[in-house]
């Protein structure tokens, strides 16, 4: 990814933090957590060890204590609060179909295995100070054009609403073999959010492998979500203060 026309803020994240986002990413995919039965709690375990440092806030909520959830919060410059929802779980897999480790195997700019699209290549994105190492970034790539607007039936946020802009601006980021979506109901925990008042989108990065045989991401997909992720916070501050 060239990144010569990036903010500075961005372009120096993305050269410090690079590697360690693909190592991330392959340690989240290595932990075997298909559902059924869904046992997390070894991956949430890792994962409050890393992220350990003293400009996070942990804590731990659980109704199973096989699969706890993790809430991670780093302090804002404003009084809004934007939440980053994801699932360490996985769907099932048989490693007899794969070519691949289907607990993770890199080839060149692959990273193979269960979850490395659908969903743990986007939870190695929003883990560890991504966004506090590029918040203050500006936009200024080149995105794509967005073909799929289409909302599921139920509540919904209004096209132009902020949260719905700054979403789909975001996404101008991400490119290539990858897939963006996004409603506003969603799944389970999307519905609780929105009917409970909180403005909800969801949005997801992956390739058309989620799911199947061989699942993969690429290198460049997880620097272009890394950019995505560190950009929307921005914007959504600059569309609710007026700074259009």
């Amino acid at each position: 990814m060239d990144t010569s026309d990036l903010p500075t803020a961005v372009a120096e994240y993305l050269f410090t933090n690079r590697q360690e986002l693909y190592e991330i990413t392959e340690t989240l995919v290595g932990y075997e957590t298909q559902n059924p039965p869904g046992r997390t709690v070894d991956i949430v375990e890792w994962l409050e060890t890393t992220l350990k440092e003293p400009t996070l806030s942990l804590e731990r909520c659980e109704v199973d204590p096989e699969k706890p959830n993790l809430i991670v919060t780093l302090p804002g410059r404003s009084d809004h609060t934007l939440c980053f929802n994801g699932h360490l779980d996985t769907v099932p897999f048989d490693e007899s179909d794969w070519t691949y480790d289907p607990l993770g195997e890199r080839d060149g700019d692959r990273i193979y295995g269960r979850g490395a699209s659908d969903m743990k290549g986007a939870a190695g994105v929003d883990t560890r100070d991504a966004l506090g190492g590029i918040r203050n970034c500006l936009t200024g790539m080149d995105g794509i054009e967005i073909t799929d607007l289409s909302w599921t039936r139920g509540s919904y946020e209004p096209m132009g609403s902020p949260i719905v802009e700054a979403s789909a601006r975001s996404a101008e980021h991400v490119v290539n073999d990858q897939v963006y979506r996004r409603s506003a109901t969603g799944g389970g925990d999307a519905k609780v959010l929105r009917y409970n008042g909180i403005p909800t989108v969801e949005f997801g990065f992956g390739t058309q492998t989620a799911h199947g045989t061989d699942e993969y991401t690429t290198t460049e997909a997880l620097v272009r979500n890394a950019v995505s992720y560190g950009t929307l916070p921005v914007l959504y501050e600059q569309l609710t203060s007026g700074d259009r």
